[in-house]
């Protein structure tokens, strides 16, 4: 299973990463890696530990412990196709071709539709009677 393990501070080695990890990684491959994103720099580790049941017990133990003074993210790695997804770095120059998920909210849907004053045909019938 990998691991996603986020928020690391950018003076996180591996030596210190596997030292965090514990018995959990210690047949783990771990890699540092960082992602440069306009000015922020977001630091990251992708870990593959072969059991499952370790893995599932490093998440619920080690997330939310601190490292280097920072609180750690511990999840399931997820991969992402970069051309299907709205959270890539480029996603305003693709075209998205799913429905807006904004689009079948109440509150938009009524600002859809135009609201018009009933109308009153009350003396529509008198005139025709008489």
């Amino acid at each position: 299973m990998e691991l996603f393990i986020g928020n690391l501070s950018a003076d996180t080695r591996q030596h210190q990463l596997q030292k965090f990890l514990g018995s959990y990684g210690k047949q783990a491959e771990l890699s540092l890696r960082k992602l440069k994103f306009d000015t922020s720099v977001y630091y990251y580790a992708h870990v593959e530990i072969e059991s499952e049941k370790l893995a599932l017990k490093a998440i619920k133990k080690l997330h939310g412990k601190r490292l280097n003074g920072k609180p750690v993210l511990i999840r399931e790695f997820e991969y992402r196709a970069s051309s299907n997804d709205r959270r890539s770095l480029n996603w305003r120059n693709v075209i998205w071709n799913n429905i807006e998920r904004r689009l079948t909210e109440r509150r938009h849907r009524s600002k859809i539709f135009e609201r018009k004053e009933p109308e009153f045909v009350g003396y529509n019938n008198l005139a025709k009677k008489g």
